[in-house]
């Protein structure tokens, strides 16, 4: 038996070095195609010389071929005679069948440093025909390639295939699913209220998992002013993909542009899974690629919503205008960015709230009218030390998430909601930490301050008194204090999230990598995050799980202590917030 086994192995490795694997493979030509066609030197591409480049004039260029038929793409070569590695890694090579290439999908890219001087030859698995394959230079960086080499065989051809073609296959550069989007005009619009139509794949185990036409535009605030952006994405028909809960048209790409661990978002948003928040976010990480152009490093993420399985509360239509329909369900944000937004209340204490369901375009102005009375009542009611439209609970696990995670961020913007049938206002879901775990430089190192981040973050308009309020209650004390310990003894205590981080780390190494190419800025102060430079991933990762132990220790500490939260009762609830006070004081003298 063995010696039959040993003479099929022998047989097989001679077939495999005979023969190819497509009989009918053949170097294809056709017409040369390339979005800097007046540049002659386009030829040099197709000319046998790796001494002779194609150099484009711009950047976002590329090259390539209309093969003038649709072939099975098996083989791809390319040259290159310049030794700056940074010119090509990141290339990457594209097949379409529409000649504007809005339908392309990525055949490889190239993610190391190859020969100079000589082909480099990669096979293609990919299971589609295709009658447009081009080159899509690195990003930020002109086109520039020796020489081009695709191998094929037409798709109407009858041969032996050891590949399957029949089963389905598609690039992928790392482990991690991919997002593909291509749009009919490929320049940028950097406003974030500009849509553009475009077209996406979304490819998981080599697989298309979803795909159709969308529009995306740009999202985000601060955000929105770094090179690396976010996106909002709407398919115009629901989609459900990587297993998330529930299909849906609109979806969020968040670029984590601030946190060079790429995955602060991603473990506060296991904490809050611990919390048992009733509802957490759910996001995946994914790779991009836009027009040809690899952006790098996301979290794809549900839109936040009212809906069954994310915010479940009472939906409203255009007959809820009396009690007790009227009574709910909104969904509302203290929102330091509600100027921005044409739904919108002023409280009666100065807190900036954007409503956002029911939605702009729904809302009837009885529904505003109700929740601006409402949420006013909330807020005398807090500052006469009444609690009663405040869900405890909710507010009690939100606050400690967000100490935990040392979010500076956690009173900048504030979601909230409120459900029909129930008179309490509730606090979440969480969201947005790319300045947590010490990752702003205002307030670093943040397990040195004596009291807790709410005394020392981002607050609009007055909800640093607003929380204030709701702290110095002792019903939320005593409700804090059991939380935390059970959630410390139950979940903290066995290094759960060290575990999670770790496997998380495992997940998206690939893709780190090739996202520190993209964005060269380990070494780098990015905004107002990176206080400290830290120079490689795998140091950023180790200053993570440090800020995560120490902050857990400190918190365990204060949590414990039989003063916490006597300064607020002695002192009427009054924080001293100096870097605000400065703020203000310096807002006066130039306004």
């Amino acid at each position: 038996m063995s010696l039959i086994y040993l003479f099929l192995n022998v047989l097989i490795l001679i077939i495999d070095n005979s023969f190819s694997l497509y009989p009918n493979e053949q170097l294809l030509t056709g017409k040369i195609i390339s979005s800097d066609i007046s540049y002659s030197s386009i030829l040099n591409v197709f000319d046998n010389d790796t001494q002779t480049s194609f150099s484009s004039f711009y950047t976002k260029c590329w090259i390539g071929l209309d093969l003038l038929s649709e072939f099975y793409i098996t083989k791809i070569g390319w040259a290159q005679n310049i030794k700056d590695k940074s010119n090509y890694i990141l290339g990457i090579f594209e097949g379409a069948n529409n000649d504007n290439f809005n339908d392309a999908l990525p055949l490889y890219m190239i993610k190391e440093e190859h020969k100079i001087n000589e082909m480099n030859y990669v096979d293609i698995f990919t299971t589609k025909p295709f009658r447009y394959v081009r080159y899509v230079g690195p990003p930020s960086k002109n086109c520039i390639i020796s020489e081009i080499e695709i191998y094929g065989y037409n798709n109407k051809t009858e041969i032996f295939d050891f590949r399957k073609r029949e089963e389905s296959f598609y690039f992928q550069p790392t482990n991690l699913p991919l997002l593909v989007m291509h749009s009919d005009n490929p320049f940028e619009y950097y406003d974030t209220k500009y849509e553009m139509d475009c077209y996406i794949y979304i490819i998981n185990n080599n697989k298309i998992e979803a795909e159709g036409k969308a529009n995306r535009k740009f999202r985000g605030n601060g955000s929105s002013y770094y090179p690396k952006l976010s996106y909002k994405v709407k398919f115009s028909e629901k989609k459900i993909f990587l297993n998330f809960s529930s299909e849906s048209k609109k979806w969020n790409l968040i670029s984590n542009y601030l946190d060079k661990t790429l995955i602060r978002n991603l473990l506060s948003l296991e904490i809050s899974r611990l919390f048992e928040m009733k509802y957490t976010v759910n996001c995946k990480p994914i790779d991009v690629i836009c027009n040809g152009e690899y952006l790098g490093n996301f979290i794809i993420c549900e839109q936040i919503e009212v809906k069954k399985d994310k915010i479940n509360i009472t939906k409203m239509n255009d007959t809820c205008i009396k009690s007790p329909e009227i009574n709910g369900g909104y969904l509302l944000e203290i929102d330091s960015y509600s100027f921005k937004e044409n739904s919108k209340i002023c409280s009666f204490k100065y807190n900036f709230i954007t409503i956002k369901y029911p939605k702009e375009k729904n809302i009837l102005p009885e529904q505003h009218l109700y929740l601006e009375n409402k949420f006013n009542e909330m807020e005398r009611k807090l500052f006469k030390g009444d609690l009663s439209l405040i869900d405890i609970d909710s507010f009690a696990k939100y606050f400690l998430i967000e100490e935990l995670t040392g979010n500076s961020d956690a009173y900048w913007c504030i979601k909230m909601y409120k459900d029909r049938n129930d008179e309490r206002f509730y606090f979440g879901p969480v969201w947005d930490f790319d300045l947590a775990f010490d990752n702003d430089k205002l307030i670093v190192p943040t397990n040195s301050k004596k009291e807790f981040i709410f005394a020392y973050g981002h607050f609009t308009g007055n909800t640093a008194k607003f929380i204030e309020k709701i702290l110095i209650d002792e019903n939320v004390i005593k409700n804090i204090k059991y939380l935390w310990k059970n959630i410390y003894e139950n979940k903290l205590k066995d290094d759960c999230l060290f575990k999670q981080i770790d496997e998380l780390i495992k997940y998206i190494n690939d893709s780190q990598r090739l996202n520190f190419i993209r964005w060269d800025i380990l070494d780098k102060v990015v905004g107002n995050g990176n206080p400290i430079i830290k120079y490689t991933f795998e140091n950023e990762i180790n200053f993570l799980k440090e800020f995560l132990k120490n902050r857990t220790d400190w918190m365990n500490k204060y949590i414990n202590s039989d003063e916490l939260f006597d300064k607020y009762k002695s002192n009427d609830g009054k924080i001293i917030i100096i870097r605000y006070s400065i703020i203000v004081i310096l807002l006066i003298i130039i306004f």
